[in-house]
């Protein structure tokens, strides 16, 4: 993972795409094979920014995948950096897991109501 500020969005593209060309020229070297349509990335920024980022290729001629949400560490981030995805996910599954213990309902206390649902939250 490399970090570049806004302004360096064009210098950081080249030193992306040089990179890359590095580890081509590298697994050539070495009797490697690359194979490009495994080769994804995801900038994330704002529309101005990645309006501004070149394609990146292993090689001139196949450009790389580009991504709008990947999961890293259980964690959906999409390109510009909002968690609408992820907290979906997670409030549908409270609901369901609240929903399974909806049965229980007119059984458990107020406060181990309050004390199931923190636990749910924080999961």
């Amino acid at each position: 993972m490399k970090l570049f500020s806004p302004s360096a969005a064009i210098a950081a593209s080249a030193i992306l795409n040089y990179d890359l060309e590095l580890i081509a020229e590298w697994s050539l070297s070495n009797s490697l094979t690359l194979n490009p349509a495994k080769f994804q990335y995801l900038s994330i920024g704002s529309s101005v920014l990645l309006s501004r980022v070149q394609s990146f290729y292993v090689s001139y001629s196949v450009p790389l995948n580009t991504l709008s949400v990947a999961r890293i560490l259980g964690l959906c981030v999409n390109s510009s950096s909002s968690f609408v995805q992820y907290i979906s996910l997670k409030c549908r599954a409270v609901y369901l897991r609240l929903h399974l213990l909806y049965p229980l309902y007119h059984i458990l206390t107020v406060s181990q109501k309050l004390h199931f649902s923190q636990l749910l939250i924080l999961i």
